[in-house]
């Protein structure tokens, strides 16, 4: 038994496959089994087996197709062949071996035979790369030699033969034949199975004997008459490489001789490349050894020049040490001035609120007198006093908004803010609420829909919409005022898309815009408009674009409002034109679980 012999078996039929493993194993060789070409190819990729038998049809690619991609691989093309079909046809026998296959069987013959062929491939199989020897890169002509007692056969031999371009000899007996092989150089022999005096078996067994002196090795293509299995049996059993009936066709037995020189040009060609590389890796080595040489020569230049780079790295760790503590001076200084900013900004908060409460009480006095005297005096004043006693009313009033206002800003400042889950749409209708008075006077329409829910502080929140829409009223056209508030869930993408005048705080709170949605928020109204090159100093403070008209104000509730937007992680922009109504937009994170509330539209008009 070929003991520790590896069978591929490429079967796409989980029964035939089954069965063939079962009596191959039971001749003691390994059987690892493919279901398609491509699982074929795989295993191939990481082992080489002793044989391939493979099924002519499979299901992502065909046989034929499959040997000729295992024989353009340098490393598989001297695996041996045996291919299956169903199809008991000398067509098909002819396709199976012009595609590379070594020997070609029906599924319908014997299983005695099958396992006579794969013997006579495992012995033809060269496993073995010690015995090698160097074969000369050379082309020549092939020659065949025809033993055969039937002149007439010979003479078609030769004819047919040398039509394939093939150099052909002919000898009669088995000892004209012998004697032809000893003295030329033949790489195939046709033998007659019957023969007069030596038959084509012992011929057969003395051509073995001869081939140990031989150069290049002979293949014996056994032929006969009678196309048996015993006849097969003892002729692949006395070392023939192959065996064709003479019944068969013509191009059949032409296909077995091309499938015989082919499998001999791959082991020929696989040994000389096999030489090849064993010369190459033996030059290989001999150049390790002379750069490990040079490396040892150079070893006492390496550790010289080892010692100076130690010395100057010493001497730049001292320079680095320098650099070091002067970064160091600096970063301290750098501290002191950021604590020393910090407990400035806390006087100028404290100094704000300080000042925003102490100065209600003088200013309520003059409010109160201012307004005392006017109920009081109205009569006995002419116009131009009862005019300037009005404008001191009003400046007060401006007044007690503007500190006001201030004291929000100062709040806003030191205020630790505390984030709530808050419904937008709630904190819109308390803010319209507050100022219903203003959205009465000005016959303001105020409407939002579809509110969400977001994380922030609800009095601030508060706040800016008061300040949002407050400011679109004071800012009115001769049209009644309408505005228009809305939401829209925005992707990171979408907002790094946006335009906006200045840039985004850095805060702690910051919009993550690579991973998280956010909430787009838009005021809409239809008032007078603002001018782009105003760009983003109307959220300075103090900053207003009306002088001293009716409409102005304060010059803090943008500002305000910019500080609340930030405090969220969000900012804060407009788009507009003169005569076009504004839309203020700001955004503002999601939170990371929310459900938002579909709501109805809601009106707030007054």
């Amino acid at each position: 038994m070929d003991q520790e012999k590896t069978i591929l078996l490429v079967e796409d039929s989980p029964t035939q496959a089954m069965m063939t493993q079962h009596f191959l194993e039971q001749e003691g060789w390994q059987v690892k089994i493919a279901e398609t070409g491509d699982d074929a190819l795989k295993y191939l990729k990481s082992a080489t087996p002793e044989l391939v038998v493979l099924d002519f049809y499979l299901p992502d690619i065909r046989g034929d197709e499959l040997c000729r991609q295992i024989r353009m691989n340098v490393n598989t093309r001297g695996i041996p062949i045996l291919m299956l079909t169903v199809l008991d046809t000398q067509a098909a026998e002819l396709r199976g071996l012009e595609s590379g296959a070594d020997d070609y069987l029906p599924k319908s013959s014997d299983t005695d035979i099958l396992i006579l062929k794969i013997r006579t491939l495992l012995k033809k199989q060269t496993t073995s790369t010690s015995d090698f020897q160097k074969v000369e890169s050379h082309f020549h002509r092939v020659r065949i030699i025809a033993v055969d007692d039937s002149p007439t056969y010979l003479e078609l031999l030769r004819i047919e033969l040398e039509s394939e371009g093939y150099t052909v000899d002919t000898a009669s007996t088995a000892e004209d034949g012998l004697q032809k092989i000893s003295d030329g150089n033949y790489d195939c022999a046709l033998v007659d199975l019957v023969m007069p005096g030596m038959d084509g078996i012992e011929m057969t067994g003395k051509i073995n004997e001869l081939k140990t002196g031989m150069e290049s090795q002979i293949l014996v293509l056994m032929i006969t008459g009678r196309d048996t299995k015993e006849d097969l049996t003892r002729a692949l059993e006395a070392g023939a490489d192959d065996f064709v009936g003479k019944g068969s066709d013509m191009a059949v037995l032409k296909g077995r001789i091309r499938a015989l020189l082919r499998r001999k040009f791959y082991e020929e060609s696989n040994k000389r490349i096999l030489t090849e590389l064993k010369e190459k890796e033996l030059e290989a080595q001999r150049l390790i050894l002379e750069r490990k040489a040079a490396e040892a020569e150079a070893h006492a230049a390496l550790a010289k020049q080892l010692q100076e780079l130690t010395t100057k790295l010493k001497a730049t760790n001292a320079s680095l040490r320098q650099e070091v503590d002067k970064r160091r001076e600096a970063q301290e200084e750098l501290a002191e001035k950021a604590t020393e900013l910090q407990r400035s900004h806390a006087d100028l908060v404290q100094f704000a609120n300080v000042a925003s409460h102490d100065l209600q009480t003088p200013l309520r006095s003059i409010s109160g007198c201012v307004q005392l005297l006017m109920r009081q005096y109205s009569t006995k004043l002419d116009d131009r006093a009862a005019d300037l006693i009005g404008l001191a009313v009003k400046g007060a009033a401006r007044m007690q908004v503007l500190i006001n206002d201030l004291h929000v800003y100062a709040q806003l400042e030191t205020t630790k803010r505390e984030e709530l889950q808050i419904d937008t749409g709630d904190i819109v209708s308390q803010a319209v609420k507050s100022l219903e008075s203003s959205i009465n006077e000005n016959d303001a329409s105020v409407t939002f829909e579809n509110l969400p829910t977001v994380f922030g502080n609800p009095l601030e929140f508060d706040r800016l919409f008061q300040n949002l829409i407050d400011n679109a009223i004071k800012f009115r056209s001769e049209k009644s005022p309408v505005i228009e508030i809305t939401a829209q869930e925005i992707t990171g993408d979408q907002v790094a898309e946006l335009g906006h005048y200045g840039k985004a705080p850095e805060s702690e709170n910051k919009i993550d815009t690579r991973n998280r949605t956010s909430w787009l928020f838009r005021v809409r109204d239809n008032g007078i408009g603002i001018d782009k090159r105003y760009g983003d100093r109307i959220f300075d403070m103090y900053k207003t674009l009306q002088g001293d008209s009716e409409a102005s104000g304060t010059g803090i509730g943008l500002a305000i409002s910019k500080k609340i937007v930030e405090r969220h992680g969000g900012r804060i922009w407009y788009e507009s034109e003169c005569g076009k109504g504004a839309t203020f937009l700001f955004i503002v994170s999601k939170p990371r679980s929310q459900s938002r509330a579909s709501k109805e539209p809601r009106d707030a008009s007054m």
